[in-house]
């Protein structure tokens, strides 16, 4: 009885879990979709996985739901815990990095920060903005002791607690191998990594099992949560919400989540969920998962061959235009030369006839001026004796009138 009534008080809330496989279709745009939760970004959900990014720069992906229930706030069981199936990957190692972030916060959830928002850079917490009141589980790979030879394989999983403030505060961390690389000939999609969450009445644990192998590992285990959270600032357990938060920048990977269940009270490790790939029942839906792997990959080489492809049309385009230009100026330069070629034979050919044809108008001219001239010189001696009687008159006409005045003034001199 006292089992029955543990499985029972164990069982996941309702409309805050998801698992995989997803049957659930939206009737509007017909793609799948997890009951309860809303995605942002660039999630997508797959039958086998919510996938938030792809392996490439600057992808954001995330999702997000209202819890139902109580966490244990105002009063109540004050536990609760969640485990989580998830998968880093990609198809280079070297090339991993940033991060996958489970929050519990209140409701007022935090806004989710796209690539190279500049202006909320300095309130960025791995993709959300830092005023939030809860926990965050991060998982990144951008940590001082990923260069280390002996840990370089390794991401860092840390446990953070904030009260609203600009700087969460870490509870605690731990180095896990959660990476798996794609291009490893046993690479399979069914392999993921699990994590699990419990809070106790104040008490945070963190627990990994990087291979899904029921070896788990305590990486965080903290009482410090209530000189960060006071007990008295429970809205995020009574309005509680529930966010995945994937990035990508520089380096990336293929962040996954299979499933998330949430309970409202402390589990241990042990009673995590088992895995996905249990027998003949899932291995229809172990092939699909398989089959949405390979299409990406396919997909992904297709891209790259496009993009091949109109780099080298542009390329062609460019050599085109150059070819044009190098003709253009070579035509011009031709045809500017047999222009040059023609002027001066037109030159030496009509030179000669044009000197002759302006000899003979000067002859011409000469002739005419010559003959003018001797007609007028005929026609002028003919005029020399009308002028000359003419001029004998004005002569005399003068010497008369100067005798007359003359003798008035020698009146007037007398009589006046």
């Amino acid at each position: 009885m006292a089992l029955l009534l543990r499985s029972a008080a164990a069982d996941p809330v309702p409309h805050a879990t998801f698992a995989a496989p997803f049957a659930s279709f939206d009737p509007k745009t017909g793609m799948r979709r997890m009951d309860g939760w809303r995605t942002a970004g660039r999630a997508r959900v797959f039958m086998g996985s919510v996938r938030l990014t792809e392996p490439q720069p600057g992808d954001t992906g995330a999702a997000w739901t209202k819890l139902p229930a109580d966490l244990g706030g105002n009063g109540g069981n004050d536990a609760f815990s969640f485990d989580t199936r998830f998968r880093m990957s990609g198809l280079n190692h070297r090339e991993a990095g940033e991060s996958l972030a489970w929050l519990v916060v209140n409701d007022a959830t935090p806004t989710v920060l796209s690539d190279g928002d500049a202006a909320a850079a300095a309130a960025d917490f791995f993709g959300v903005t830092a005023r939030f009141q809860g926990l965050a589980v991060v998982l990144t790979a951008e940590h001082a002791d990923a260069a280390g030879d002996a840990l370089k394989d390794a991401q860092k999983i840390a446990l953070y607690a904030n009260n609203g403030g600009l700087e969460p505060e870490e509870l605690g961390s731990c180095l896990k191998p959660l990476y798996y690389d794609e291009a490893r000939d046993d690479f399979q999609p069914s392999l993921y990594s699990t994590l699990r969450l419990s809070y106790d009445k104040g008490r945070v644990i963190l627990q990994v099992d990087p291979r899904n192998t029921q070896n788990w590992s305590t990486c965080v285990s903290s009482g410090r949560l209530p000189s960060i959270i006071p007990p008295k600032a429970d809205a995020w357990r009574r309005h509680a919400a529930a966010g995945i938060v994937a990035r990508t920048g520089a380096k990336q990977s293929r962040f996954e989540v299979m499933a998330f269940n949430l309970y409202t009270e402390a589990l241990e490790a042990a009673e995590a969920t088992s895995p996905d790939w249990e027998g003949p029942p899932d291995r229809a839906l172990m092939i699909a998962h398989q089959l949405e792997h390979s299409l990406f990959e396919v997909k992904q080489a297709i891209e790259a061959m496009l993009g091949r492809v109109e780099k080298r049309a542009a390329d062609d385009q460019w050599r085109i235009v150059e070819l044009e230009a190098r003709l253009s100026d070579a035509a011009l330069g031709l045809v500017e030369g047999r222009l040059d070629e023609i002027e001066e034979r037109l030159t030496k050919v009509s030179q000669p006839l044009v000197d002759a044809r302006v000899m003979q108008v000067e002859a011409r001219a000469k002739y005419r001026l010559g003959a003018f001239t001797k007609e007028t010189a005929a026609t002028g001696r003919g005029w020399v004796r009308p002028f000359a009687v003419i001029l004998a008159l004005l002569a005399l006409f003068a010497w008369y009138t100067h005798r007359e005045f003359v003798a008035m003034n020698k009146w007037n001199s007398n009589y006046m």
